[in-house]
């Protein structure tokens, strides 16, 4: 019965514009979630996530100026070895919400993937006008096992900030 209510209903859409903002979006997010989802429940991944956030007091105590402003300085006498300072604050929000809970800084992985993966298809079929195509590359784009490691791996969520401000770079251009 859902495919046929389906059917009716893509017969009755006036234009191709249901399927362009409103259908392909949600299969976006079904099939992402899908695949991605149980991962939400897995515990941290001890490379660089002690590293980065469960032994590093300045994520760990979350978000304020002074964490901010140690996030934005660079010196050899930090515990890390590169600069990224979004990155960890983005991990300063993550502590603040969910504390060291890894469900919840997983849960925005996911949810970053998901955005980008949006914006990808919406940046595609704005500026190609064709939807069907534009939805397929998103659909490869966020199923791709390129993306696991990013989505999966805490500490590696530096490539999902860039994938996602590049993405609105590019919409805004």
């Amino acid at each position: 019965w859902v495919l046929f209510g389906l059917g009716i209903f893509l017969k009755k859409a006036k234009q191709i514009k249901v399927l362009q903002h409103l259908l392909f979006p949600l299969i976006i997010v079904f099939i992402t979630v899908a695949i991605y989802g149980k991962t939400a429940t897995y515990d941290f991944i001890r490379y660089d996530s002690n590293e980065y956030i469960i032994e590093n007091q300045h994520v760990r105590n979350g978000l304020s100026l002074q964490n901010i402003k140690w996030a934005f300085e660079f010196t050899k006498n930090t515990n890390t070895t590169y600069w990224h300072p979004i990155t960890f604050i983005s991990h300063m929000v993550d502590c603040q919400l969910y504390w060291l809970n890894p469900f919840g800084h997983r849960l925005t992985n996911i949810v970053l993937h998901l955005l980008n993966a949006i914006l990808l298809y919406s940046f595609l079929n704005w500026t190609t006008g064709a939807p069907f195509k534009s939805f397929f590359i998103s659909i490869l784009f966020a199923i791709h096992p390129i993306n696991v490691e990013g989505v999966i791996w805490i500490a590696e969520r530096k490539n999902l900030l860039s994938s996602f401000f590049w993405l609105l770079a590019m919409m805004i251009y």
